[in-house]
């Protein structure tokens, strides 16, 4: 006999179906972010940090 869905989702996920956490990714590598600082610029609104610093490298000649 199994538990009731919201018991099983937080013994497998720690939060109840019905309040789980927002997962937040990279806008431009994807990579997840959730538990890491998020950064943004003009154009993303998330963005790792290895992102923003290769979107906001300077090329000098």
């Amino acid at each position: 006999m199994r538990d009731h869905p919201d018991i099983e989702s937080i013994i497998k996920t720690g939060y109840p179906r019905y309040s789980q956490p927002a997962k937040y990714h990279c806008q431009e590598c994807g990579k997840d972010i959730t538990d890491e600082d998020m950064y943004e610029d003009a154009h993303h609104e998330y963005l790792c940090r290895d992102c923003l610093l290769l979107l906001h490298t300077k090329d000098w000649l």
